[in-house]
């Protein structure tokens, strides 16, 4: 009886290690895919490919929403820089609205002139996507977190607003929220290029407007945006 008992024991053990070797080759097998595989799927997405990027407002006469000395405009420009440095390193074409703090009119600033310049610039790059950062503010400081916002202008849109903002809650985990339709944001309206507006942050929240504030943060951000963009470029 004893000798039975240690077999069945001895037997039960064993398909406990069989069941935990699965386990790990499985573990292993996606980590494999992550390390070796994901890089060359992000190398052929970059390949001849032209991402459009638009740091909402600017740093002097349009420069957003404002908490003291705080301006979205320029974070805005700092999140979109980080964001442009990780394409240009795959071997992506960059093409950005604004590179400084300066608006985009001729000569005074007029805001539909601004605008108008920023879709012509997006239209005219025949970019594969277009992604335009900005900061969210709300008179309660309850909220926080990423929203991000596509039109109908574009059958690929949504599929875009969904997979970023997947990568966001994956990455940085910052938001439960849904993309959002909308057909009331000037750039979304009157662009025809795939693309989606990111609110990457509610600046009335004093706890994620320090956080913007940081090049670690911003770098972030950046690259929760960027992953989710390749992802995307790999799909269509």
């Amino acid at each position: 009886m004893n000798k039975l008992f240690f077999n069945k024991l001895f037997i039960l053990f064993s398909s406990l290690d069989i069941i935990l070797l699965v386990i790990i080759i499985k573990k292993v097998f996606f980590l494999s895919i992550i390390i070796f595989i994901l890089p060359f799927m992000i190398s052929y997405a970059s390949n001849d490919k032209t991402i459009a990027i638009d740091a909402g407002h600017d740093c002097v006469y349009d420069r957003g929403a404002s908490v003291g000395d705080v301006y979205e405009g320029v974070i805005n420009l700092a999140i979109a820089n980080e964001l442009a440095d990780l394409f240009r390193k795959e071997g992506v074409s960059v093409v950005m609205t604004r590179e400084d703090g300066n608006h985009l009119c001729e000569d005074k600033f007029i805001k539909k002139e601004d605008m108008n310049k920023r879709c012509q610039i997006i239209e005219d790059s025949n970019c594969e996507l277009f992604l335009s950062i900005h900061l969210n503010y709300f008179p309660s400081s309850n909220y926080k977190g990423s929203e991000i916002y596509y039109s109908s202008n574009n059958s690929n849109n949504e599929l875009l607003a969904n997979i970023i903002l997947n990568q966001i809650k994956t990455e940085l985990n910052n938001t439960s929220r849904n993309i959002k339709k909308t057909d009331s944001l000037y750039l979304l309206n009157n662009t025809t290029r795939p693309g989606c507006l990111i609110e990457c942050g509610f600046m009335s929240n004093e706890e994620e407007l320090a956080l913007l504030q940081t090049k670690a943060y911003q770098k972030l951000i950046a690259k929760a945006i960027f992953d989710g963009a390749m992802l995307y470029l790999n799909i269509v």
